[in-house]
Parts: structure tokens; C-alpha cells; sequence
């Protein structure tokens, strides 16, 4: 193994990226947990709406701590693949301050109260980070597959990257425009549509991200 810390590296990011698509499935069920239990509630099925809301807590719970799990795995990922490899490393320090500006934020929000433009904006660098960490991330599996000679993973990179990175755009943009021209029905159904288009993209390219970490896992692992 020529790699052995870029192998281990992409295999914790791997399955980091697994553990957050299961997370995003059990977050649906927790929403049409909660469609059953409305409906439940609206007619007059007391037991079963709140069986219906236990399994929306549960759901939710669960994807929580996969969630934190995952990010943990994904930072430590970064940080052994890093050693190795400087796209990662970069990587590793964009994913620090994106956690230092979500918890500085937390905090300003407890002390000052909810500030509906700063969270915005905080959403906003955070998706655009997400971007450069994926990216970056693609980058330096392309940079070990120059170095194996794996020509095939070096262009699928090329197109996974593009994939990815238009939807994070659009999520960006949704949030823009709602932080530039404000809250109303014409910037809200704008934005909403831009997310539901977003979404349906990102599932996509979560998808390819995670096939081609599983493809630069297993050439790192036999080379």
C-alpha cells in the first residue's frame, strides 16, 4: 500500500458519508411519521397518533447521533488523509471553521437572541464550505490516482465535482435571495423552489460522491 494513511483516510471519509445518507433517510421517515400522526391526530386516534410521534422522536434521535458521528469521522478522515496529501489537509482546516462558525454563531444567538440575516449568512458560508471541502476532497483523490496512474478516476472526478457543486450553488443562491430582497411569497416560493430543485440534484450527487470515495478507497487500498 503506497498510501496507507490516504487509504485509511478516504475509508473514514467513506463511511462518514454513508452514515449521513442513512441519517438523511431516517429524517424522511420522521416526516412521514409526522404526516401519520397528524392524521392521526386530526381523526381523533389519540394511540395512534402519538405511536406515530414516537417514532417521528426516534427517527430523529437516531439520525442526530449519526450525524455527529459522522462529522467526526469525516474531520478525522481529512486530518489522516491530510498527511498524505495537501487537498486534504486544506480540507481538514476549512471543515475546523465551519464548526468554530457554527458554534460562534450558537453562542451569539444565545447571548443577543436569533438574528434571522446573521443565520442566513452563516448558512450561507457554511454551504459554500461544504462546496470547497468537497471539491477539495475530489481533488486530492484525483491528485493520489495521478500518482497511481489511474487515469479513469482523474475524469469522473472532473464530472462528480460539477454534479456536486451545482446544487450546494443553488442552496447558496436560495439563501441569498432571501438575505438580499427579504422574506415575501415572490423570494419565497423562488427560493423554495431552488431548494426543492437543489435537493433533488444533491441526493444525485451525494450518491456519485459516495461511489467515487468507494472507488478511490479501493484503488488506495491495492496500490
Amino acid at each position: 500500500m503506497t498510501f496507507p494513511n490516504g487509504y485509511h483516510g478516504v475509508k473514514k471519509v467513506f463511511t462518514a458519508e454513508i452514515l449521513n445518507l442513512i441519517a438523511s433517510a431516517l429524517m424522511i421517515l420522521a416526516g412521514v411519521a409526522g404526516i401519520v400522526a397528524l392524521g392521526k391526530a386530526v381523526a381523533d386516534s389519540a394511540d395512534s397518533a402519538t405511536t406515530a410521534l414516537a417514532g417521528t422522536g426516534l427517527f430523529t434521535i437516531i439520525a442526530g447521533i449519526l450525524v455527529i458521528i459522522a462529522f467526526i469521522m469525516r474531520l478525522v478522515g481529512l486530518h489522516q488523509a491530510g498527511k498524505e496529501d495537501d487537498s486534504f489537509r486544506t480540507a481538514f482546516l476549512i471543515a475546523i471553521f465551519a464548526l468554530i462558525l457554527a458554534v460562534v454563531s450558537a453562542v451569539l444567538s444565545g447571548i443577543f437572541g436569533e438574528n434571522s440575516a446573521i443565520d442566513d449568512i452563516v448558512t450561507l458560508v457554511r454551504n459554500i464550505s461544504n462546496i470547497v471541502v468537497i471539491f477539495l476532497v475530489i481533488i486530492g483523490i484525483q491528485t493520489f490516482a495521478v500518482k497511481l496512474n489511474h487515469e479513469k478516476l482523474i475524469s469522473r472526478g472532473n464530472t462528480i465535482a460539477w454534479i456536486i457543486i451545482c446544487p450546494n450553488i443553488l442552496a447558496a443562491i436560495a439563501s441569498l435571495i432571501i438575505v438580499f430582497f427579504g422574506a415575501n411569497s415572490t423570494t419565497t416560493s423562488i427560493a423554495g423552489i431552488t431548494t426543492i430543485v437543489s435537493g433533488i440534484l444533491s441526493i444525485i450527487g451525494s450518491i456519485l460522491f459516495l461511489v467515487y470515495l468507494g472507488s478511490g478507497k479501493k484503488m488506495l487500498k491495492n496500490n
